[in-house]
């Protein structure tokens, strides 16, 4: 029985823990990217619904909704939205991203929860056609009183192919970063055991 040189027993230990940190630390990097991610389109949708609260408030202080609609076309460029609009406290659409909803009474489960709302964001998630939405409602007060309603709603699954497109390309960096830090670990051992 031939014995293992220790020139190559401390090649390949050398290399199973430069392969170990490095899938670690491609793991570790895969996995905050996409708590980033989340968190990301987390503080974008908040942004989004606390600005249509900051407009809403302007527009209908001020009788105009000229600006709310404009406000509500440029949030309808956003791509994982599903609707944005501002409805009284019983349910009557004043603005809505699809100019046909204006002027009707939601009576869906989310309007319902969401009329209930008090001053604090609602989060929800409800069923709209085929697809999961996540619902997200901020009053709009003006000296303590309730104005209107201000919605948006995000299409989930449109937000998990935007995150799992990122991830794709954060994937192939971390792959492409392993590969090297792999191929410079093995060479640093193959030397250091010289």
């Amino acid at each position: 029985m031939k014995r293992i040189s220790l020139r190559t027993k401390l090649i390949a230990h050398s290399t199973f823990l430069v392969l170990g940190v490095v899938v670690g630390v491609g793991v570790s990097l895969y996995l905050a990217e996409r708590v980033y991610l989340l968190k990301r389109f987390e503080h974008t949708q908040l942004e989004n619904v606390q600005s249509l609260v900051q407009i809403a408030r302007e527009a209908i202080v001020t009788r105009n909704q000229q600006l709310l609609e404009s406000y509500l076309s440029l949030l309808r460029r956003s791509r994982a939205l599903t609707y944005a609009m501002v409805h009284t406290g019983d349910g009557i659409v004043i603005a809505h991203t699809n100019n046909r909803q204006n002027g009707v009474r939601l009576s869906d489960p989310m309007t319902a929860k969401a009329t209930e709302a008090q001053d604090k964001l609602l989060r929800q998630e409800g069923k709209v056609a085929d697809d999961v939405v996540v619902d997200l409602t901020l009053p709009i007060l003006k000296d303590q009183r309730r104005l209107a309603l201000a919605r948006v709603g995000y299409s989930k699954n449109f937000m998990s192919q935007l995150v799992d497109q990122a991830l794709e390309a954060a994937r192939e960096r971390v792959i492409l970063a392993a590969a090297i830090a792999l191929a410079v670990g093995v060479f640093f051992a193959i030397l250091l055991s010289l």
